[in-house]
């Protein structure tokens, strides 16, 4: 059994502690980081409140681990799954695969919406979860980046790749419902 080291002293709530100059820097901040080129001390911060945020979130759990392999079709369907736990893994600088970038974090947040919007049903409850996620997350990165704006989180773009997700999710849907109407009229049907 490992054993757990607590930090003694004054403790500071990561969603507390200003993300410019902290008062209270602990020895593991100290630490030189393994990679040359990480997210910046500051921008480091931003991104773990941010996450933090979305973990304390009341729709976010089915975000937190990655989805299960026994649901259907879904690691066919989708090719970049991401999750809340892949995100965390990710913000640590002693990581090999860290972030370089606040963009790549946005990013791969949108990805985890956009994969959630891909997979479930625009009516179901993960789906609308997601998107009341989504929206929580696009309000809280203009307040913890107030002076930076990130182009994959734009409202016009996030429409238009909506638009042609719900484009393309109807025309599967169509040919889903053709292919099962062939079968079930005792035609053969082939994949």
């Amino acid at each position: 059994m490992a054993a757990l080291r607590l930090h003694r002293g004054d403790w500071v709530c990561s969603l507390c502690r200003t993300d410019r100059e902290p008062e209270e820097t602990y020895d593991c901040e100290d630490k030189p980081s393994c990679a040359p080129y990480t997210l910046s001390q500051q921008d480091q911060r931003r991104c773990e409140k941010l996450t933090l945020l979305l973990y304390c979130h009341a729709l976010s759990a089915p975000f937190h681990e990655p989805v299960s392999v026994l649901a259907r079709n879904y690691y066919q369907i989708i090719k970049r799954p991401v999750d809340l736990s892949v995100i965390r893994r990710k913000l640590d600088k002693s990581n090999t695969l860290h972030y370089f970038t606040a963009e790549q974090f946005v990013d791969d947040v949108l990805l985890m919406f956009k994969n959630c919007a891909t997979f479930n049903y625009p009516d179901s409850e993960v789906a609308q979860a997601g998107r009341s996620l989504q929206l929580f997350f696009t309000s809280r990165l203009k307040e913890v980046f107030p002076d930076r704006t990130f182009p994959s989180a734009s409202p016009d773009r996030t429409d238009r790749t909506d638009r042609a997700r719900l484009r393309w999710l109807c025309r599967k849907r169509r040919e889903n419902f053709r292919k099962r109407r062939h079968v079930f009229s005792g035609k053969k049907y082939y994949l």
